[in-house]
């Protein structure tokens, strides 16, 4: 029997022919390969059978810390509210003179120490409400505003303005107080002589006589009022100082001055000693007459005189502001600035 012998060489051939054809194959058919591959992109994607969502929401581990999250909140919220640090414990007030701090004090602590919807405690200094504070003060007290800021953690600052609520009165021999009315409420110690300067002036007379004329020269000392302002201040209060030369008779009830008169007179009182550039410290106001003339005395020696029959101050105010900042002039030789007359101002 013929033995069959194994050809290496025949078998290489063989193998190299099957390699060619794979090669032409795949360089024939690689544009179609591409395309097909393009379509099988563009179908829709099938779902899964065995892939199973999860129904149930959140998992439990984001519940947990959802969880965490709103129980921080919630202690920090705690914190700030019932934390005595962060409870108002220093309440500062400014800009009483009438009025008592301690009694301002009261009365907010008194608002603070409220509780807000019965469980939330009123001093904690995010539960602060302002406005509140302001309008109770206002309505309780004679105030003209109320400024009221909340520093952190615990201080209460709190800048009043009061009203001007009375006036010393005065026609020389007797002080009253008056309401802004215009009515005596009060009588006030009697002037004790020092409320008085004496002026000398020189009169001159000439008389006519049968053998001539006879030139009489007199030395009269005149009284002027000069009244001790920062005596009746620290005595009665910050008040503005009235002298009436014409009022004869003062009684408790009786009315000196018009409402009108009197509301004139503390504008311009308020509006003086509010004035910072330049500063005019008020002094005491005279009525000269029954027609409304008047002159306010300031405290550095000259006069502003004015009509109390004109309420609107405001232009007189801007007027005398112009004077004494653009002409500069010189207060301490100033003697007086008129403004009684309208869209006109002298000074000397």
């Amino acid at each position: 029997m013929r033995k069959k012998i194994l050809n290496i060489y025949k078998i290489k051939r063989k193998v190299k022919k099957k390699i060619h054809r794979s090669s032409a194959y795949v360089l024939f058919h690689s544009s179609d390969d591409i395309s097909h591959k393009k379509d099988f992109l563009l179908k829709k994607r099938q779902q899964n059978p065995f892939y199973k969502t999860n129904i149930h929401g959140l998992t439990l581990r984001k519940k947990i810390e959802l969880i965490s999250l709103f129980l921080l909140c919630l202690t920090l919220l705690a914190v700030l509210l019932y934390n005595p640090f962060f409870r108002i414990s220093h309440i500062n007030i400014n800009g009483t003179q009438h009025i008592s701090n301690q009694d301002i004090q009261t009365t907010v602590e008194g608002i603070l120490h409220t509780k807000r919807w019965y469980i939330l405690p009123g001093d904690s200094y995010s539960m602060i409400n302002l406005q509140e504070i302001q309008q109770i003060l206002l309505l309780r007290y004679p105030l003209t505003s109320v400024t009221i800021n909340k520093v952190f953690p615990n201080t209460l600052n709190i800048s009043i303005q009061e009203q001007i609520s009375k006036i010393i009165y005065t026609n020389g021999n007797i002080y009253a107080t008056a309401s802004p009315t215009g009515v005596v409420v009060q009588l006030l110690p009697k002037i004790n002589g020092t409320e008085w300067r004496l002026v000398p002036h020189t009169v001159t007379s000439t008389t006519s006589t049968p053998t001539g004329s006879t030139t009489t020269i007199k030395i009269v000392n005149e009284k002027i009022y000069n009244p001790n302002v920062t005596k009746l201040h620290k005595t009665y209060g910050n008040y503005p100082i009235v002298y009436d030369k014409y009022a004869t008779q003062i009684a408790v009830h009786n009315s000196v001055m018009t409402q009108g008169t009197a509301q004139t007179i503390v504008a311009w009182f308020e509006a003086l000693s509010n004035m910072s550039s330049p500063k005019i410290p008020f002094g005491y106001v005279t009525i000269n007459d029954t027609i409304g003339n008047a002159t306010i005395y300031t405290t550095q020696g000259w006069k502003i005189r004015i009509n109390l029959t004109q309420p609107n101050i405001q232009s007189k105010i801007l007027a005398l502001k112009t004077i004494l900042n653009q002409e500069q002039i010189n207060i301490h030789r100033l003697r007086y600035i008129d403004l009684r007359f309208s869209n006109r101002v002298y000074w000397k």
